[in-house]
This record gives structure tokens, C-alpha cells and sequence, in this order.
């Protein structure tokens, strides 16, 4: 393929660049946008693009910020520079099996951005089935089990409806665990996400 896509682009012109990559059937959008709320409260310079917010090539990233960004399968069907310092993989369900043939070939689509990710990245997963995939892949990446016992005992102290649904808090999940990763206290994450 003759093909380079946007976000192949924006790892080649900026290869120092911090950033977080999700993807995931269901769910990115929203995810992506919290995650961003989250991290601007508790200081940490953050900014969204991909197919949410701004184009990625279109960021000003002068001020050095952790970029975070919205991937779909299609742009990483075609991807071969992506390389996020986090990536998360939310769900996978049988959604574009159409364009894709067969779910072995959307779900390898999905894996490709835990392809370049070096041994201080990390890859974030809450399913067995593609923890047994990841684990067989020899990627270079720590894996990060997203278990949904730790943000169980957080959500009791967020009163926000919104984001107690079902399906935020599979996404919720994530969040907790990135937060983590960038030391984030309890306490805050909660604040932060009283008022989202």
C-alpha cells in the first residue's frame, strides 16, 4: 500500500512526541474526552485529536503537550508509524466486520498500535481473549490488565450519572488505570470527574 495516513504522518514528523492512543469498537469518543478532562484538571498539559477534536496534524503541539488520540480501525488498518507511549484497546465487538472480512483481521488492525511501542510503553486491556492474543504477539510493551475492582471503589464517592452507566463505566476503567500510570491521587481523579 501506497498509503499514509494522518496518523503515520504525525508520528513521523513528531517522533518525540507523548502520546495516548485508543481505540476499541465502542466507547472511544467519550473515553478520549474525559481522559482529556481528567488530565487538564490535575495540570497535565493535554490535547485531543483524531477523529474527535482536531485533526492531528492540525495541533499545536509547541508547548509539548501528551496528545490524545481517537483511533479507528480503518486508520490503522493502513498505519505503520504509530507509536504511542499508552494504548488501549476498549472493546471489541463484531461492528465492522463488513469492511474488515473477517474479525482476525479487525482485531489485527487493532493490535497495530501496540506494534512499535517500546519497553516503557504501556498497553492497556481488559479482555482475556486478546490478553492471551497480546501475550503470544511478543510485543516490547508492559501490559496493564485493566481490572474493574480499583475504579468500583472509586465510583461510590462520583456522583455523576453520566458516567455510572454501563457502558461508561467499562471506559471509566481505563481512565482510572491511565490516571494511575501518571500518579494521579484518588481523590482527584474523583474530583475531576464530579463535574465532567
Amino acid at each position: 500500500h501506497k498509503i499514509i495516513t494522518d496518523l503515520d504522518l504525525f508520528y513521523l514528523f513528531n517522533p518525540n512526541i507523548r502520546s495516548i492512543v485508543i481505540t476499541g469498537t465502542n466507547g472511544k469518543s467519550t473515553t478520549c474526552k474525559i481522559l482529556e478532562h481528567v488530565l487538564k484538571k490535575n495540570r497535565i498539559n493535554a490535547k485531543l485529536g483524531g477523529n474527535i477534536g482536531k485533526p492531528v496534524l492540525n495541533l499545536k503541539l509547541n508547548d509539548k503537550p501528551i496528545v490524545i488520540i481517537e483511533a479507528s480501525s480503518f486508520q490503522l488498518a493502513y498505519s505503520k508509524y504509530i507509536k504511542p507511549n499508552y494504548a488501549a484497546i476498549l472493546n471489541i465487538t463484531r461492528d465492522h466486520l463488513d469492511w474488515h472480512g473477517t474479525m482476525k483481521e479487525y482485531i489485527n488492525s487493532k493490535f497495530k498500535i501496540f506494534s512499535n511501542q517500546k519497553n516503557n510503553d504501556f498497553a492497556f486491556l481488559n479482555n482475556q481473549n486478546l490478553i492471551k492474543k497480546f501475550k503470544k504477539g511478543n510485543y516490547r510493551c508492559k501490559l496493564k490488565y485493566v481490572n474493574t475492582k480499583k475504579y468500583k471503589r472509586l465510583q461510590k464517592k462520583i456522583k455523576n450519572n453520566y458516567l455510572n452507566s454501563k457502558a461508561n463505566k467499562e471506559n471509566m476503567n481505563y481512565i482510572y488505570e491511565i490516571c494511575k500510570i501518571f500518579k494521579i491521587k484518588d481523590k482527584n481523579v474523583a474530583k475531576s470527574l464530579i463535574n465532567f
